[in-house]
């Protein structure tokens, strides 16, 4: 079976291809480090059965992050057949520099240029066929999921063949051909790719990958020192980006066409606001603003209308037919499957989450997160954490989930250690974010800007106090990319949310029914009357919360979406004041990571400091949210 690789640099729209041609969906941004793992379908593609695998930007086979580590050493052990080399035309000669490093792996390649409508938008057209004709290899545009287009990146597999190598010229070729009569024939697997990353003295290179002994591959970086030192003049690395760099230049001057002057649009205007040291700040209110007033009168609209004509009806109507007392309890009382299982997971969660990530994945595909890092930039920096340690924040307020594993691009231990536990403590997940602005909209805004200002408190407080704690680690420099703002197609977000919407009910009915049920069986036994008896002092005296909030706090453990359901149910009940509210929000934020995201902790921590973190989050979140309790009742008396 043939094996195509997808390989781009970071948002180059590897997803959005792999989605197209496979009629599989994953999660698409308009960001950085969307895809965190490999990812693979086998589909018959050209005529011939195929194994397409989606894999994680990266920038270079010069490793810079633990991510392009994983990508490098795929391509040594599975040796794909064929690249799908994705390049975002925003990123054109970026794009073509990477596909010059790759060309010298020698594997058969075929170029995708995504987004071509980026360039038509700045007054610039990619002439492809002039393109193909100069690299020598398939080259086929990419906009849609059209069946047309799956054909063409059909025949341009069967048609890839290997990049002809024209970047190195002169002396950096004349090194390269020293070396490589050095070797043993067949010695080294990409024998061209891998005498290059002993020359630029790649420091993750192992012998493993290079099936070598670690002391042939001593001698041969050795051999690879004192060729650079008699036959070079200059930095072998900055001679091979040089030379690359010329190449590319040429590729884009014989490709690119210039139609009329480009003129900033809105889009870009936005993009530059949305980072502006000034005017970014109020952007960045009216942002969350906007999605507070969608998710509590919007979605609260919708909540109405199905409790309203279905779901009140359909209980009433059960509590009436079921003559067993016991039944109609299980299935239609406090704690019934239907009414706290069903109804909470369909009629008070799913209005709020759909909404909310409709509304997030506005925010994902205009590209407004890897801006608003920018302007977070200097913040983050005085809690330790460096620009490639802040998007890992920023995606957690995606799922906190995958921003955890994605910390593996961190090199600092230090600034690994900060994001980890910085993400697992005060930053809400999608779904948990939509559901607490719900929460917080039974209370008014001003209870929503106090949770939020304290939860901001909270987060930097904790960041401030890691960083001066732990020792001090180099950091690898970092440039961010700032992918183009974009207006988002009305489809593409329609599918993003109908996928999260499918994921949240497939994971997420099954576990609200079980937990009715269990909250069920401990109402009947009497243990959640003992269990409320014990929790009394920390829940209703220390934290100010109503007794019956220890439902919610089981329910978190279960899905820290059933908790939130329970609560906003409680909130909507008039079950909550406006300060116990902010606590119910404040506490549940912080305390107990979702059990997923608590695995990547220890996964990626390791499993000391995971625990350890862990057990932090809980203890300080009790801690703050009890602290909280006090302030407010002595500053804020109306709230009470």
């Amino acid at each position: 079976m043939r094996k195509i690789l997808f390989t781009g640099l970071p948002n180059s729209g590897k997803t959005h291809i792999f989605n197209g041609l496979t009629g599989s969906y994953d999660i698409e941004a308009n960001y950085a480090y969307t895809t965190m793992d490999f990812r693979d379908m086998t589909l018959p593609l050209g005529g011939t059965d195929s194994l397409l695998v989606d894999s994680p930007g990266f920038h270079g086979l010069f490793i810079h992050s633990e991510e392009e580590l994983l990508l490098r050493d795929y391509l040594y052990r599975e040796k794909p057949d064929v690249l799908l080399h994705c390049i975002d035309s925003g990123r054109f000669r970026q794009g073509l520099l990477l596909a010059l490093d790759l060309a010298t792996l020698n594997i058969p390649m075929v170029l995708i240029i995504n987004h071509v409508d980026n360039t038509a938008e700045r007054g610039e057209v990619i002439l492809s066929d002039r393109l193909e004709r100069e690299m020598g290899i398939p080259v086929v545009e990419f906009d849609s999921f059209a069946l047309r287009e799956r054909e063409m990146i059909g025949q341009a597999v069967n048609a890839a063949r290997p990049l002809k190598r024209t970047d190195l010229t002169g002396e950096g070729e004349g090194v390269l051909e020293k070396f490589r009569a050095l070797l043993i024939p067949g010695e080294l697997p990409y024998e061209t790719a891998s005498s290059l990353l002993i020359l630029q003295n790649d420091p993750t290179l192992k012998g493993q990958t290079l099936s070598l002994s670690e002391t042939r591959l001593t001698v041969l970086r050795e051999e690879s020192r004192k060729l650079l030192f008699t036959g070079l003049r200059g930095e072998f690395n900055a001679l091979v980006l040089r030379q690359r760099q010329k190449r590319v230049d040429e590729l884009a001057r014989l490709s690119l066409e210039r139609k009329d002057q480009w003129r900033q649009d809105l889009p870009e205007k936005l993009a530059a606001l949305s980072r502006h040291p000034v005017y970014g700040l109020p952007l960045l209110a009216a942002t969350l603003i906007l999605g507070y007033l969608l998710v509590v009168n919007l979605a609260g609209f919708i909540e109405g209308l199905l409790s309203g004509y279905l779901f009140d009806p359909i209980v009433a109507f059960l509590s009436d037919w079921i003559s067993i007392p016991f039944l109609r309890d299980l299935l239609v009382g406090d704690y019934g499957i239907i009414t706290l299982g069903l109804i909470a997971a369909l009629a008070t969660v799913l209005p709020v989450l759909t909404v909310f990530f409709f509304f997030f994945a506005v925010i994902e595909d205009t590209g407004y997160l890897p801006n608003l890092m920018v302007l977070l930039r200097r913040m983050g920096e005085k809690l330790g954490l460096s620009g490639k340690s802040l998007m890992p924040l920023l995606l957690g307020f995606g799922c906190k989930t995958m921003a955890t594993l994605s910390t593996k691009s961190i090199s600092s231990r230090k600034e690994k250690f900060i994001a980890i536990f910085l993400i697992g403590f005060a930053i809400p997940c999608s779904a948990q974010m939509g559901l607490n602005m719900a929460i917080l909209g039974q209370a008014g805004i001003a209870a929503f800007l106090v949770a939020l200002v304290f939860l901001i408190l909270a987060e930097t407080g904790a960041g401030l106090i890691l960083n001066r704690i732990l020792p001090e680690q180099h950091s690898m420099p970092f440039i961010q990319e700032l992918p183009p703002f974009r207006w988002p197609r009305l489809s593409a977000l329609f599918r993003k949310t109908g996928y999260r919407i499918r994921n949240f009910l497939r994971e997420s009915l099954v576990v609200f029914m079980i937990a009715a049920v269990c909250l069920y069986l401990l109402d009947v036994t009497g243990l959640l009357l003992a269990l409320k008896h014990v929790a009394a002092p920390v829940v209703v005296h220390w934290l100010g919360l109503p007794i019956d909030m220890v439902e919610g706090l089981l329910l978190i453990l279960a899905r820290n979406e059933a908790g939130a359901g329970y609560i906003l149910r409680l909130a909507s009940a008039g079950g909550l004041t406006v300060r116990q509210t902010i606590l119910a929000v404040v506490l549940t934020t912080m305390f107990v990571p979702c059990f997923a995201n608590m695995v990547a902790m220890v996964k990626e921590s390791g499993k000391r400091n995971g625990l350890l973190m862990i057990l932090a989050i809980n203890v300080s979140s009790l801690l703050l949210a009890g602290g909280l309790n006090f302030l407010i009742q002595l500053v804020w008396k109306g709230a009470n």
